[in-house]
């Protein structure tokens, strides 16, 4: 007869200490998840998932673009890559909340609802279109190539665009939040629990 003793791992110690104290834990997940957001925004992508490339010309932008003033848009209106860095604002502000029992990792007040468009993939509108959006970018497009008077030029035909009318479009879902691959190993090797998603 053999008799054996027990004797409690280092992940089983964690494990106990996870749920001694679980809003500390949940705090180490929460600033993973939001690194891992935030990088999302350099590398592109997000749990290797490749971000769909922005619309070039960038149409909604140059008209915003033209309503707050300026005189020209910025060489990124023409540009695929990067996506979704325009202000910095959706990578910079990315924050998390926690209980006793969950991780929270999102945007609040107006970022909450742009962040969500992007994350889903929905419907947008441009701004209304004006007579001075439609001066300011008359001025600056009769100085532009041939190929920006071809894909911008309709926005001047006031048949096609009346004063006071709009674009409608739709972004495609680019993910900003979840629980990747990386989230998961970590927080079975560091906290020793698994971790799931909430629905709803």
């Amino acid at each position: 007869m053999a008799t054996f003793g027990f004797r409690k791992g280092a992940k089983m110690e964690r494990f106990e200490a996870a749920m001694r104290d679980p809003e500390k834990a949940l705090k180490r997940i929460g600033v993973l998840m939001q690194a891992e957001t935030m990088q999302a925004f350099e590398d592109q992508e997000f749990g290797g998932e490749a971000w769909e490339p922005r619309a070039e010309p960038g149409v909604f932008g140059i008209l915003a673009d033209f309503k707050a003033g300026a005189s020209a848009p910025p060489a990124r209106r023409f540009e695929t890559r990067p996506a979704l860095k325009d202000t910095g604002e959706l990578a910079n502000r990315v924050a998390f909340t926690t209980t006793t029992k969950s991780v929270t990792i999102g945007w609040t007040g107006e970022l909450k609802e742009r962040a969500r468009v992007h994350h889903t993939g929905d419907n947008i509108e441009s701004v209304e279109m004006t007579g001075e959006i439609r001066r300011r970018l008359w001025k600056w497009l009769k100085g532009q190539d041939a190929e920006k008077k071809r894909s911008l030029g309709r926005l001047l035909n006031k048949v096609w665009l009346p004063d006071g009318t709009t674009l409608k479009g739709k972004v495609p879902k680019r993910t900003l939040v979840g629980i990747t691959a990386t989230t998961r190993e970590y927080v079975r090797e560091a906290v020793g629990v698994e971790l799931f998603e909430v629905k709803g």
